[in-house]
């Protein structure tokens, strides 16, 4: 994803590019929208997911998630949700994407993909009138962020929508959670019949310190399970190749609670019940961070995931340490961290092949605002080759 300067409409217009890992050619532009964000590849690299934003009445709505054919043509809506699709996630056989959306009991009853969705009541529904007289009954009625109130009835839910071989294709979506609380942070199972997420299970949590679980759901829907629970907050999970184990950053908040804990990297059984183990609570440095700012490259909600080595006996996770963003290598067995890059510089965001043997990153300097370059991963140290110079004229 690119990101330009409209000067004359006063705004910043988000495109999606391909270049290709050899460097050999110059980023070519994919898409034609304003606000595309959020790129993901299906399994076989053969269709890309994203998210759009179009404009209506001179106004931008709410994201939607599009379709591209990697070989040529036009995107197009795979949903038609009234409050916006989330970051698409692609089932492991590619037949299925999963999304969240903020839903309430109304929003069920109406289309959330291009055809009749199966919610828990299902069919259409006409929208009843609303007052616009706001009655505020609980402590937190505003977020950072979002531009009207916080609508306690409304919750991001997981729906899954299959992903239709042709344009005259009607998908149905299917959603999966529902009830009083959240999800995000959603992952598919290796074996695609689950689907993980993180979610805080407590009504009116910011009275409490900061906490959330893992949990899983049949990927048709049904009875949520906890996997995982620490004294904290738990983020960016990670199943191994095989489905039996599950990485993820969590926070521990502390007894009593402190002003600020470091993030560690933890790992743990998939299935429920187990203990997770904290790998790095000797290493005295942020887990999963970076170098921190609003202006940070890129805007298209990439994300720093944990990798795991092919024969499932490390993990590579981004890091902060002394103002510069690196990655390193954590043992599994000893705990033991080791630098996989090393330099004055942020690794902003990353994607790697299924067996981690090569990274595509982005990289931020003091005098560059972010280039991606590949790494191949071996024993030692891993030299980032640019294959993009998207600012050399500056």
């Amino acid at each position: 994803m690119c990101v330009t300067i409209n000067e004359k409409e006063n705004r910043y217009e988000t495109s999606l590019y391909v270049v290709p890992t050899s460097g050999s050619e110059a980023p070519r532009r994919l898409t034609s929208g304003i606000r595309d964000t959020s790129p993901r590849w299906s399994p076989d690299g053969k269709r890309l997911a994203f998210v759009r934003s179009i404009d209506k009445d001179g106004k931008p709505q709410a994201g939607q998630i599009y379709l591209l054919p990697t070989d040529g043509g036009e995107a197009r809506p795979l949903t038609e949700t009234a409050n916006g699709a989330g970051v698409p996630v692609w089932s492991p056989d590619g037949n299925t994407i999963a999304f969240t959306t903020p839903t309430g009991p109304e929003d069920s009853k109406k289309a959330q993909g291009r055809g009749t969705p199966e919610g828990p009541e299902g069919g259409a529904g006409l929208e009843p009138q609303k007052s616009d007289v706001k009655v505020m009954t609980r402590a937190v009625y505003r977020a950072n962020g979002n531009p009207t109130y916080v609508e306690p009835d409304r919750h991001a839910h997981i729906w899954t929508i299959p992903v239709a071989d042709t344009v005259s294709d009607e998908p149905q979506a299917k959603q999966i959670t529902d009830g009083a609380f959240d999800e995000r942070d959603i992952v598919w199972a290796p074996d695609g019949r689950s689907i993980y997420f993180v979610s805080d299970r407590v009504a009116e949590s910011y009275y409490l310190p900061s906490d959330s679980d893992l949990y899983s759901v049949p990927a048709a829907g049904g009875a949520i399970a906890n996997v995982a629970s620490i004294d904290g907050t738990i983020g960016e999970v990670s199943p191994s190749p095989d489905g039996k184990r599950l990485a993820f950053i969590g926070t521990l908040h502390g007894n009593p609670v402190r002003s600020y804990s470091q993030p560690d990297l933890w790992v743990t059984d998939a299935a429920p019940g187990g203990t997770p183990k904290n790998l790095t609570a000797g290493y005295d440095f942020d887990m999963g961070g970076g170098i921190g700012g609003d202006q940070a490259a890129p805007r298209g909600q990439n994300r720093k995931p944990i990798l795991w080595s092919r024969d499932g006996a490390s993990l590579i996770v981004a890091s902060a340490e002394h103002g510069s963003g690196n990655l390193k290598r954590v043992t599994i067995a000893t705990g033991k961290v080791e630098p996989l890059t090393e330099g004055a510089r942020d690794v902003v965001a990353y994607s790697a092949m299924p067996d981690a043997s090569k990274i595509a990153a982005t990289l931020s300097t003091q005098t560059n605002i972010g280039d991606i370059a590949i790494l191949s991963v071996g024993p030692g140290l891993a030299t980032p080759s640019p294959i993009t110079g998207i600012n050399e004229d500056l």
